[in-house]
C-alpha cells in the first residue's frame, strides 16, 4: 500500500482549513458549537497540551507491551532515561513536541527476532495517533453515562485528535508522521536499513551477525525485481 503524501498534505490542508474557517466565523459571532469562542479555543489549547502527552505515552505503552524497554522518553522538558530509571526536568529543553527511543535487549540476527521487532515497532507507531480516539470515547461515554461536564473538552480533544491523524500522514519538518513510517517500514529491506544506521542507539551492543543479517535484508531492496 503505498500513500501519496501530496494527496495526504492536501487533505490535512483542507481539514485544518475548515476548522479555521468556524474558528473565525465564530470568533465573528461570539461563539463556536454554543460555547464563547475565547472558552472554546482555550478547551483547544488545553487539550492540545494534554493530547501530545497522550500521544507520547500512547508510544511508551505500546513498547511495553510488546516487551521492549524504553531508552528515552521526553516530554515538555520531562525526560526520563531507561537504562538508569532517572527522571529530570530541563526548562531550557521546553518544547511542544516529544520522543520516545526503545531499548532493545536482544539480537537482531534472525527471522523471528526481525519480525519480533518489527511488529512491536509497528504496534508503537500507530499507538500515537489511533490510541487518542480511544481516549476520546471514553471520555464521551462518561459525560453521557456520568452526567460529566466534559462535552465541549472532549469535542475539542476529537478536534486534536483529528488534526494530528492528518498530520501523521503528512510529517513535520521534513520528519516522515507515524503513519507514513508505518507504510514506509512495512518494507522488511527499508526497516532493515534504518537499523543499520539505528541500532548502535537502540541497544547496548551490536554484533557481527546483527550486521551481517540485516545488511542482506537491506540488499532485498536492489534485488526486487522491476515491473
Amino acid at each position: 500500500m503505498k500513500i501519496n503524501a501530496n494527496r495526504a498534505g492536501i487533505l490535512y490542508i483542507c481539514v485544518l482549513g475548515i476548522f479555521l474557517f468556524f474558528a473565525i466565523k465564530g470568533f465573528k459571532e461570539g461563539t463556536i458549537l454554543g460555547i464563547d469562542s475565547s472558552v472554546f479555543m482555550i478547551y483547544i489549547i488545553i487539550t492540545r497540551v494534554i493530547y501530545l502527552f497522550i500521544h507520547e505515552l500512547s508510544h511508551v505503552l505500546a513498547l511495553k507491551i510488546r516487551h521492549l524497554k524504553i531508552k528515552e522518553f521526553k516530554i515538555y522538558g520531562l525526560h526520563y532515561d531507561g537504562r538508569f530509571q532517572k527522571w529530570s526536568f530541563r526548562i531550557k529543553e521546553f518544547d511542544f513536541a516529544g520522543y520516545v527511543v526503545p531499548w532493545i535487549t536482544y539480537d537482531i540476527d534472525t527471522d523471528i527476532k526481525f519480525f519480533e521487532f518489527k511488529t512491536a515497532y509497528m504496534f508503537s507507531l500507530l499507538a500515537g495517533p489511533l490510541f487518542p480516539f480511544g481516549v476520546f470515547l471514553i471520555m464521551y461515554a462518561m459525560g453521557e453515562v456520568i452526567q460529566l461536564p466534559v462535552k465541549f473538552l472532549t469535542i475539542a480533544f476529537l478536534v486534536n485528535a483529528i488534526l494530528m491523524l492528518l498530520s501523521s500522514l503528512v510529517g513535520n519538518n521534513g520528519n516522515m508522521g507515524d503513519i507514513q513510517a508505518v507504510l514506509f517500514f512495512s518494507s522488511d529491506s527499508n526497516l532493515a536499513i534504518q537499523l543499520l544506521e539505528d541500532l548502535p542507539l537502540l541497544k547496548e551492543k551490536v554484533n557481527e551477525n546483527e550486521i551481517r543479517y540485516l545488511n542482506e535484508k537491506a540488499s532485498m531492496a536492489c534485488n526486487l525485481p522491476k515491473l
